[in-house]
């Protein structure tokens, strides 16, 4: 649990929006991609990935480089294969739902008047063929055509393909519930198996069929069948449910109810869960995983001292900083990208033991401390401080014989000094100059200078730079 805190306690801000971030991504590219061969093909690019990781943690080295090669030959592929797929989901019409919204699948509300429009069309025997694009856009294999984007009806359908209708001998391109293109041209297929009474129709069918994964809707117009094509394949449909069950399945429509609506919410929560769990692992494996350690002497920065306190003495100037991180990282490490400042905020005057903490120390993201030596400093905080502190004179050396000293007066008898107040508290009193007694033969006063220590001064305006000093002399055995 300790260690639990430990780690959750070093992430950083940016820590936590690099794996935001990228898991948003990780879920944006999930959302627009769902459903595709690119997905799938992604998601095996992954396991290549993290299995050149495990290789490469066990120490497998050429395991670890072939799978790396691997992994960055399979990227360029996925973009040389699927580049049209790839294209198709960033063609969208509103930038802004590449980054936000969320693409459910589409939905044909209109399917019981597509087979409806279709089944009439093969009773009165009038020709038409009808596109269902699959998850490919065919755009590339259509040729001419011209832009319609009407709401899909049954009247629509036949009118589209009505005999004087001048549109009536090209393909329709069905988008979800509007037709979006009339008087496409198909490319033809030139497969031998297709059987000799199918006419341009269904050639075209089977063209588009096999170059995409779109489902084609034939209607014979000697014959009066309808025939869906879709890869290889070419089937006559019986019945407007048949056709409808067909369309169902090859869009992936579903009846929407309540519970399939929860499925699909579930579904997208746990694509979001995934993805930052997937991106904490990729985070924690990069950041954390093989570390390197590197070692640095980082100068202390005291910050947050009061103005009024000042530091006489640090125990310590500089901590020595275990760093641990990703090789890259550490390599790109620069010394001034490393700070060690204690906060001095709650200081008082005396000594004052602070502990240095993580937290203390700021580095690039990515990049943890392992170990701080030492782990606390000793910081002696002072001030400016004034007082009156008695003054003494300082005799030296010997008075002459048969003479002793009966009285000393000292003018200022206190003097008001000013300094650190730890020097201040250390200092009783506030000696003279040294006074020479060797030459006084009879009572006098003399000035002399106080003699300051500890950095200690006379307050200004107090007017003690001088010291007068009286002293009265008298014979030791004097005359009666």
């Amino acid at each position: 649990m300790e260690n639990l805190y430990i780690f959750f306690s070093s992430l950083r801000w940016q820590d936590i929006l690099d794996i935001t971030l990228n898991s948003y991504i990780l879920f944006r590219l999930y959302i627009l991609f769902r459903g595709t061969s690119t997905l799938r093909v992604i998601m095996g690019l992954v396991m290549l990935w993290l299995f050149q990781r495990t290789a490469l943690a066990m120490g497998l080295i050429v395991t670890s480089w072939l799978m790396q090669g691997i992994t960055a030959a399979a990227a360029i592929i996925i973009i040389v294969v699927f580049g049209n797929e790839i294209r198709n989901v960033f063609q969208a019409k509103n930038f802004l739902s590449i980054f936000w919204r969320i693409h459910h699948p589409p939905e044909l509300y209109a399917l019981d008047e597509i087979t409806k429009g279709i089944f009439d069309l093969a009773k009165n025997r009038i020709g038409a063929l009808l596109v269902f694009p699959g998850k490919k856009d065919p755009t590339d294999f259509i040729r001419g055509g011209i832009d319609w984007d009407g709401v899909v009806s049954k009247e629509m359908i036949k009118s589209i393909f009505w005999h004087n209708n001048p549109v009536h001998d090209g393909a329709a391109v069905i988008d979800g519930k509007r037709i979006s293109r009339v008087a496409c041209i198909l490319p033809l297929s030139h497969r031998l198996g297709i059987p000799s009474y199918y006419g341009t129709r269904h050639r075209a069918a089977a063209g588009l069929a096999e170059a995409t994964d779109a489902l084609v809707a034939v209607v014979s117009e000697e014959r009066g069948e309808v025939t869906v094509a879709r890869g290889d394949s070419m089937r006559i449909i019986r019945s407007p449910k048949q056709l409808e069950e067909f369309i169902r399945a090859h869009t992936g429509q579903t009846i929407k109810t309540d519970n399939h609506v929860v499925k699909e919410n579930v579904k997208i929560a746990g694509a979001a869960l995934a993805s930052v769990i997937l991106v904490s692992m990729i985070w924690f494996g990069f950041t954390r995983g093989m570390d390197t350690l590197v070692s640095l002497d980082v100068p202390i920065k005291f910050a947050e001292l009061p103005p009024e306190m000042e530091i006489v003495n640090a125990s310590a100037g500089s901590v020595n900083v275990n760093l641990a991180g990703a090789a890259t990282l550490i390599q790109s490490l620069r010394p001034d990208q490393v700070q060690v400042k204690v906060g001095l905020l709650n200081a008082h005057v005396g000594d004052n033991s602070f502990k240095i903490k993580t937290a203390d120390i700021s580095s690039p993201p990515g990049i943890h401390v392992n170990r701080i030596q030492p782990e606390s400093v000793t910081v002696t905080i002072d001030m400016e401080a004034t007082r009156s502190i008695p003054v003494q004179a300082d005799f030296s050396g010997r008075l002459s014989e048969g003479l002793r000293v009966t009285g000393v007066d000292v003018k200022p008898a206190f003097i008001k000094v000013t300094g650190r107040s730890l020097a201040i508290a250390r200092t009783s009193t506030i000696y003279t100059q040294k006074i020479p007694v060797d030459t006084i033969t009879k009572s006098g006063q003399i000035t002399v200078k106080p003699a300051f220590e500890n950095g200690l001064e006379p307050a200004s305006g107090t007017g003690g730079d001088t010291i007068t000093v009286e002293y009265t002399v008298m014979p030791k055995n004097p005359v009666k």
